[in-house]
C-alpha cells in the first residue's frame, strides 16, 4: 500500500466501486487518489484479493474504489504457476471545486 495523505477518516460504509478490467467507466464526481492498494495472489485468488483490497479501501475511508488491470508476474517455480498483482487506487470524492 502506498498512502498519498495522512488524514484520519471514518471507515466508510458505502463505497462506490469501478472496475476499470470490466469497462473504462471513471467516477464523474471529481475526486482525489488517497492510496495505492496491491496484493500479490495466483489468478483463481482474484475474488478474495479484491476483497482484501476494499476491506483496506473502506478502512481508510474511501468513497470510491478504482480497481485497475492486474499486472502480470510470473513465478520461479513453475509449481506455483502465474501469480497477478492485484491492485485499485483508493479516492475521496472532491466536491470543493463547486
Amino acid at each position: 500500500m502506498v498512502q498519498y495523505d495522512s488524514v484520519a477518516r471514518p471507515p466508510s460504509t458505502n463505497m462506490e466501486i469501478f472496475d476499470l478490467t470490466r469497462s473504462d467507466h471513471n467516477p464523474i464526481r471529481p475526486y482525489k487518489i488517497i492510496a495505492l492498494l496491491t496484493c500479490e495472489g495466483a489468478v483463481q485468488e482474484e475474488p478474495e484479493m479484491l476483497n482484501a483490497i476494499a476491506y483496506r479501501a473502506r478502512r481508510l475511508g474511501a468513497d470510491c474504489l478504482i480497481i485497475r488491470p492486474p499486472d502480470r508476474t510470473y513465478s520461479a517455480w513453475s509449481a506455483f504457476g502465474e501469480r497477478r498483482l492485484f491492485n485499485a487506487q483508493a479516492a475521496v470524492y472532491d466536491d470543493s471545486s463547486k
